[in-house]
């Protein structure tokens, strides 16, 4: 498996209106990571900041909302979606954006663990523990590759061009338009212009 992650800390100061305002964090509020598997593959795309008026149509339809961020996951396939609205919610969706099916349930998965916790009992678990560290282990192998990265910085047009050199059945390229700074020279989404994309590693 390749990994590849592009991002940074960004934003902040515009959404703030205060060009001085720095923050004490370290992680990415925006990031893409590619998840490369060889026939297979996973974009995974954090947006940190305020969307107050999204202008992400496909986004907007398949969460019903045109205001404020949405956190959930997305699964893109060959014959439609299926979009894990929250925790405990899932729609399936046919190519043309048409609900086919609703899923509904899970819990208080937090609630669960401590009440296994407490009964010492490996069978109250609503899973495995297994599991919770597969799922986390994704999302920290992403950052491990982001701070692998960290000192390499690179030009838009190097980064979009690693990217592009991924196989994937996903189109990294529009991803990476759609999330990255304007190239050199032109002026982004924030109207600043900017040098260097954030790093580009690969685990």
């Amino acid at each position: 498996m390749t990994i590849m992650s592009y991002g940074g800390r960004l934003g902040y100061q515009a959404e703030r209106k205060d060009p001085s305002y720095v923050d004490a964090g370290d992680t990415a509020n925006t990031e893409v990571t590619i998840y490369d598997y060889g026939d297979k593959s996973i974009v995974f795309e954090t947006r940190g900041l305020d969307i107050t008026n999204s202008a992400d149509e496909e986004l907007n339809k398949l969460f019903d909302s045109t205001k404020g961020n949405k956190i959930g996951v997305v699964f893109y396939g060959s014959e439609g979606y299926l979009v894990q609205k929250t925790y405990s919610h899932c729609v399936a969706y046919d190519k043309d954006m048409k609900k086919i099916k609703e899923f509904k349930g899970g819990g208080d998965h937090f609630g669960n663990f401590i009440d296994a916790v407490k009964s010492r009992e490996v069978s109250d678990l609503n899973a495995d523990v297994r599991e919770g560290h597969l799922s986390a282990g994704m999302s920290h192998l992403g950052n491990i590759s982001y701070y692998m990265g960290e000192g390499n910085k690179v030009s838009v047009s190097e980064a979009r061009e690693a990217v592009l050199g991924i196989r994937s059945l996903d189109d990294n390229g529009k991803t990476f338009d759609r999330t990255s700074p304007a190239p050199e020279g032109q002026q982004s989404r924030s109207g600043q212009v900017p040098d260097v994309a954030r790093p580009a590693a690969e685990v």
